[in-house]
């Protein structure tokens, strides 16, 4: 049985400068007994190539973000010796509708849990993906722990006291995920598809390896996490992240035999970037390619049952989230693509399981969530 563990700071030093955000470092926040990644000589380098099909191993690099610092103070939790041993294994599939997920074919999935139909915090992968790696996962509107960060969050950076303990806390400081799991003697691990993650520092901010792919290489991806893991972890908990770009427009896997040229044509960088992003009545829906990302989903699902196979050879228990980042039009309103807000952008799929144990317990506040969400939510302003 897993319990809701927290790791102890002994002398947070947080930089005052909102300014460090965007050029500069904070001063860490030292945690005992744990070295801390920043002390890592090896810093990401800066110069990519132009060509974003090569791929770009990746080191960890010093820009911190420090969200209760910025966002309204913090508070220290009661700190506790860390006994976890869990596992933890978050997979976005970039771009997949909840719909075209229910559509696919999912047999490894649906073997621990249906998906659930949540909201996504962002409309493209950048800002998704902040917000993942500091805890928040897309919502769901129901009174299920994980799901419903309000019910029960499953990983939290505190900065405010709630109700109900997360699963696993840091403490205020912790700059995201990564970097609270690897103060906690985790080895954190890495890979994306989409180009966004070889532009963005943050994203990769606090893994102690990460390796930027092409869009369509899942299959590399795993090969890539699974051997680390056996590298660098055999003997200690990991935290590992995996963005895979097969539902990503031109929605294509590499068992698909050719391109769709209709996929090209209104899927293109060059013509998303360039829609005139106004709704129209007369609108058609894009089923060819919506179809694929159905097939492309179907061929995640495989890959993701891959990723669950190891975890089930390796033999810890593991708490494990796949879900999409953002979702997309295919066509809806003369709307094609996604990084605009839209119902079919926002909706997506989350499913969160655990292997290799049965299911984390249930908190203890079910009553009070029911009093509290009985309470009515609509009627006339002014009556009461």
């Amino acid at each position: 049985m897993s319990v809701p563990v927290s790791v102890e700071i002994s002398k947070p030093n947080l930089d005052p400068n909102p300014l460090a955000l965007f050029g500069g470092k904070f001063l860490r926040a030292q945690i005992t007994g744990v070295k801390s990644l920043d002390d890592d000589p090896q810093h990401i380098a800066t110069n990519f190539p132009a060509d974003e099909d090569r791929a770009a191993t990746i080191r960890p690099e010093s820009l911190d973000m420090n969200w209760s610092k910025l966002f309204g103070g913090g508070r220290k939790t009661a700190g506790q010796e860390n006994t976890c041993t869990e596992d933890f294994l978050l997979v976005t599939w970039d771009s997949c509708r909840y719909d075209a997920y229910l559509k696919a074919n999912t047999p490894n999935l649906d073997q621990y849990t249906p998906a659930h139909r949540a909201w996504a915090m962002a409309t493209y992968t950048l800002p998704a993906h902040v917000a993942l790696f500091h805890g928040f996962l897309p919502h769901a509107f129901e009174a299920e722990p994980f799901y419903n960060r309000y019910y029960q969050q499953l990983w939290r950076i505190s900065h405010r006291k709630t109700n109900t303990q997360p699963l696993v806390t840091f403490p205020p400081g912790t700059k995201n995920l990564a970097d609270g799991f690897a103060k906690m003697g985790y080895y954190t691990v890495g890979t994306a598809a989409m180009s966004m993650f070889r532009h963005a520092p943050m994203l990769r901010r606090g893994f102690e390896d990460f390796t930027v792919t092409k869009e369509q290489e899942a299959r590399r991806q795993n090969q890539i996490v699974i051997e680390a893991i056996r590298k660098n972890a055999p003997n200690r908990p990991f935290f590992a992240f995996l963005n895979y770009g097969e539902t990503h427009s031109p929605f294509h896997h590499e068992d698909m035999p050719n391109f769709d040229p209709e996929a090209e044509e209104h899927f293109s960088y060059s013509r998303l970037h360039n829609q005139i992003g106004v709704t129209r009545e007369d609108w058609t829906f894009n089923q060819s390619a919506f179809d694929k990302q159905v097939s492309c989903a179907e061929f995640l699902d495989a890959r993701t049952g891959e990723l669950i196979g190891f975890l089930k050879e390796r033999g810890r228990p593991a708490t494990v989230v796949v879900c999409a980042d953002h979702g997309e039009c295919f066509g809806e309103n003369g709307l094609y693509g996604h990084a605009f807000y839209h119902e079919k952008i926002m909706e997506v799929p989350l499913l969160i399981f655990r292997v290799n144990a049965p299911p984390h317990p249930r908190p203890t506040v079910d009553a009070a969530f029911a009093a509290v969400s009985s309470v009515p939510s609509s009627g006339t302003p002014g009556e009461g």
